[in-house]
């Protein structure tokens, strides 16, 4: 997305935040939760094998089995599950980030929380395996 810094007052900027977080959101702007505590990531994770199995069983529904968005329930969800091979975002967000959205799930989207269903084993090695879809070369490990 370009950067619209100068086209849009303070005011105006701040109307068009509000409009996105009422409308997609659909949470009001001030009730944004930042006191979200995950568990710490835990050692040992689950092997490759059992992440898969956990995605497959978890995830793919709706991001499907290669991660791109389109599991065979997508079509039910506006917006439509993310795209986890999409390597520009995933490389620009943290493990915690990622982290967050799977313990507490994504306030206006289907994603829903699993920190009940799923145990801080299962999901830091949900993390990895996003990493794994969203880079070519299977090396998605970002720094934090």
């Amino acid at each position: 997305m370009p950067p619209y810094g100068d086209l849009l007052e303070k005011k105006e900027t701040e109307s068009l935040i509000n409009l996105l977080f009422d409308h997609f959101i659909r949470i009001r702007r001030d009730e944004k939760r930042t006191d979200l505590q995950f568990q710490a990531k835990p050692e040992p994770l689950l092997s490759a094998g059992e992440t898969e199995s956990v995605f497959k069983k978890n995830c793919s529904s709706c991001h499907g089995i290669a991660g791109h968005g389109k599991g065979p329930e997508y079509l039910k969800f506006l917006p439509r599950p993310r795209d986890l091979t999409n390597s520009p975002y995933f490389h620009s967000i943290t493990n915690d980030r990622i982290a967050t959205a799977i313990f507490f799930g994504v306030p206006g989207t289907a994603m829903s929380p699993f920190a009940k269903r799923l145990s801080a084993q299962a999901v830091w090695s949900l993390v990895g395996h996003v990493r794994t879809l969203s880079t070519s070369e299977g090396k998605g490990e970002r720094a934090d």
